[in-house]
């Protein structure tokens, strides 16, 4: 189902793109893939996403917490999914009931859910902590406390993993290196002691394009499945935000614009309201920084972003009118916005752009070229 004229904003999201950015890693790496699908697909729709990967063959699936995981489930998901964050312990007993696989960050964890289990058996992947200092066992003592959580009967262990925490940056190569030297040190330790598990992961969408070498038996795209990766122009930009023109106006040279009064027009000039604002997601940060599409043509963002709305000088455009469409992210003609021009307009990360985009905005999908049907685009909810 294609966007109605009953739409003031709302977001695109080409699955066809989706799958040729997983073809991509699929041929830069040969090894299994588990799509992380986490804040609702980096609000592209985790279960729609997670549809077309399926059916791409994904290997399974990474979420934040065990509701998104449940989220997957309800609507009819079977992959394998893993929880990368710790859960409350008091829903370790419906997810195992659901078939989904947790992450054991240290024993203190171990031990809460050992409780809730109350004699049910968990599959987890054990955390490694290398160098991010956020969840996961310290290398050090990793080994020693990984078998003992191992014996356990509770837990089936699936798999081991850490977590990159500068493979982007050019500078910090050294230290990514140093990240996997100390994880493949655990695994080295473990084997001598006649532990292997069923499967590794360490590469996210930076060491997926950066580091071959650290991508063991499975990788962790993210970010560059919905088509942004620093190192790579093979990938397509999944999703398109737009919105209508609420209002045409003139102001005249020496007026301001929207709240603070942080815009004055310097001349004449002709004011497009858009049916926009950062209560839909847009960075307000990006005030007076950011352009948008009109009619093809790049116009700029005026005055600060309101909770609803958002003013552009659309001076230059002849044929403009209220219920015209704006692209703020995405093509128009031969122009393209995209997510990182809004990441640097706010001094952000496109991480933080994408996951702004709020649960008000609608989202429609594109699948083998044509709009899905109106059920489909349910089931992200």
């Amino acid at each position: 189902m294609s966007p109605t004229n009953r739409d003031r904003i709302w977001i695109e999201v080409d699955l066809d793109a989706l799958v040729r950015n997983y073809e991509v890693v699929r041929r830069c790496t040969g090894k299994k893939i588990m799509p992380i699908i986490k804040a609702d697909a980096y609000s592209h729709g985790a279960v729609a996403v997670a549809q077309a990967l399926a059916r791409a063959g994904a290997d399974g699936f990474g979420v934040a917490d065990g509701n998104e995981a449940l989220q997957l489930r309800r609507h009819g998901v079977e992959n394998n999914i893993l929880v990368l964050g710790a859960v409350p312990p008091e829903l370790v007993p419906e997810l195992v009931a659901a078939n989904v696989t947790l992450s054991l960050p240290d024993r203190e964890t171990a031990l809460s859910y050992r409780q809730a289990l109350n004699g049910a058996r968990a599959k987890v992947h054990l955390k490694v902590e290398t160098g991010m200092n956020r969840l996961g066992m310290s290398a050090r003592q990793a080994a020693e406390e990984i078998l003992e959580l191992a014996s356990w009967p509770c837990f089936s262990v699936q798999g081991l993993f850490t977590h990159f925490a500068a493979s982007g940056d050019r500078d910090k190569d050294d230290f990514t290196a140093a990240q996997f030297t100390l994880f493949e040190q655990v695994l080295q330790t473990l084997a001598q002691k006649g532990f292997t598990p069923a499967v590794t992961h360490c590469a996210n969408s930076d060491a997926i394009l950066r580091h071959p070498y650290s991508h063991a038996q499975m990788v962790r795209p993210g970010l560059m499945l919905y088509g942004y990766a620093a190192d790579s122009s093979s990938l397509s930009p999944v999703l398109s935000l737009k919105a209508r023109i609420a209002q045409v106006k003139w102001v005249e040279a020496g007026e301001t614009v929207s709240y603070s009064c942080t815009w004055t027009a310097p001349v004449r000039s002709k004011i497009a309201v858009v049916s926009a604002g950062y209560g839909d997601g847009l960075l307000w940060n990006a005030s007076n920084r950011i352009q948008m599409l009109v009619n093809s043509q790049k116009v700029p963002q005026v005055g600060r972003i309101c909770m609803d709305m958002c003013m552009l000088d659309v001076t230059e455009v002849e044929q403009v009118r209220a219920g015209d469409i704006v692209t703020l992210v995405g093509v128009d003609g031969s122009q393209r916005l995209t997510v990182e021009d809004w990441a640097a307009a706010a001094e952000t990360i496109p991480y933080e752009v994408l996951t702004s985009l709020g649960l008000r905005v609608p989202r429609y999908y594109l699948q083998d070229g044509k709009p899905m049907e109106r059920a489909d685009y349910l089931s992200h909810l």
